[in-house]
């Protein structure tokens, strides 16, 4: 209202009062026009403090970091005298953050209490709001004559936490106070719940790490054994298989007939286990240094190796025949891992076919690639196996080595070798009609180097 007076009566004119009333009119007007230009401000300073508490909390990932944000902005928005914040599992919470006297601290201003505000407030999703302590069934038996609401800190249906703010004295808490604090709860429980995430995360990347580090040195650990043992086994497999060829040959005396197929299971078993070592040894050689590649002429080593398994396999009875294009450019290898990859191979297909079937190998050039190709018409692989075969140590069933021998490592030593000197090796297969690997490598120039 405005009043205005005189001390002479009769003063105030009909004009006087006229000009009075519309004085008034007017300052109500400013009047409202300054409350609304205060309330207004105090609106850009709220959502521009949110804004920043937004900013704020999605910068940290680091779970106490970001509760320290929450509560920093959480003092300065609402101008409380202190606030808590209380993680929650579902069913305890336990401390997260706390600012009071200027400063956060490391413990609650005090443990919450079973059944207090902060328990309902956790148990319920819904917010506490208490203008006067001592006048609330929840503070009966705690009269400190303050303020505080409880706010839940909610993600989707889950309780992640409760926020406390308190006041040292009674205080309404007006409905932008609520709809803001409810806006930086909403925005607190989501960091929280990312912040939660991360440490969960950055823990199983850690585990993982741990774990990695640990199969690497069982891996080295492995490979420095198997090391070890084929250094061992060398000399004495090759001794075992000269003398055993020599009395299976009758140079150290005649043979009766019942030594004669011991001696032949020895050195067959002798030479087995000699292709073993030396694949174990040419993989681990592999993995410790990169791969040479000078020019091979692959084409003479095919033909080398087919000549060296005929007697094979017209023991075994079957058919071997080699189609392999003149004038073959070489590839980029070394002769002693390419030689090692044409064996195993062609050992696979002799090994794995029956009586009466057919060995094919073929070779030709595409491009800038020289193409190796072993077809057999053996027992052949089923499709969920045909990634599989060349893993090492892996056989398509135990019953195949128990009739076959080996131990998988054959073809892991093909494709290995092949990747390494920048080609591919592939299978098609089926059960009962046979398997055909395909190899292609780069051609190499004559100073060492590949085309591809």
């Amino acid at each position: 209202s405005l009043n205005v007076g005189t001390d002479r009566p009769g003063a105030f004119s009909p004009e006087h009062v006229e000009i009075a009333c519309e004085v008034a009119d007017q300052l109500a007007v400013a009047i409202q026009n300054a409350r609304l230009l205060e309330a207004e401000r105090r609106r850009r300073a709220e959502l521009e403090a949110l804004r920043q508490a937004s900013l704020r909390l999605t910068s940290s990932l680091e779970l106490h970091s970001v509760l320290e944000a929450i509560l920093a902005h959480t003092l300065q928005l609402v101008s409380a005298d202190d606030a808590h914040i209380f993680l929650y599992d579902g069913e305890r919470l336990t401390f997260g953050a706390a600012l009071w006297a200027g400063g956060f601290q490391r413990e609650p201003y005090a443990e919450p209490r079973p059944e207090g505000l902060t328990y309902t407030v956790a148990r319920s999703g819904e917010p506490v709001v208490v203008p006067d302590v001592d006048d609330h069934p929840l503070f009966e038996d705690w009269r400190w004559g303050g303020a505080i609401i409880g706010l839940p800190l909610r993600v989707g249906d889950r309780v992640v936490g409760v926020m406390n703010i308190a006041f040292e004295r009674p205080h309404d808490f007006s409905v932008d106070e609520l709809n803001i604090l409810q806006l930086l709860a909403d925005q607190a429980a989501v960091a929280i719940a990312n912040a939660r995430l991360h440490e969960r995360v950055r823990s199983h990347a850690e585990e993982l790490a741990a774990a990695l580090a640990q199969l690497r040195e069982l891996d080295r650990l492995k490979s420095e054994f198997i090391q070890n043992v084929s250094h061992e086994l060398r000399l004495p497999l090759t001794l075992i298989r000269g003398y055993a060829e020599l009395l299976t040959s009758g140079e150290l005396g005649e043979l009766h007939p019942q030594q004669e197929g011991p001696l032949g299971i020895i050195a067959r078993r002798a030479r087995m286990l000699a292709e073993l070592v030396e694949n174990m040894t040419l993989i681990l050689g592999a993995e410790a240094r990169s791969m040479e590649r000078g020019p091979v002429a692959l084409d003479e080593l095919v033909h080398a190796a087919v000549e060296d398994f005929r007697i094979a396999a017209e023991q075994a009875m079957l058919t071997l025949r080699a189609e392999i294009a003149p004038d073959l450019p070489p590839v980029g290898g070394e002769t002693v891992y390419l030689r090692r990859v044409v064996d195993n191979l062609l050992n696979n297909a002799v090994k794995f076919t029956a009586a009466g079937g057919m060995i094919t190998v073929r070779m030709w050039q595409e491009e800038d690639q020289v193409v190796l190709q072993v077809a057999d018409t053996g027992i052949g692989i089923p499709p969920d196996r045909q990634e599989r075969i060349f893993e090492r140590f892996y056989q398509v069933n135990g019953s195949l080595r128990r009739r076959y021998g080996g131990v998988g490592l054959g073809l892991a030593l093909v494709k290995e070798v092949v990747e390494l000197l920048g080609g591919k090796v592939g299978v098609e297969s089926e059960v009962g009609c046979g398997s055909t690997f395909t190899v292609t490598l780069p051609i190499c120039d004559g100073q060492g180097t590949d085309r591809s």
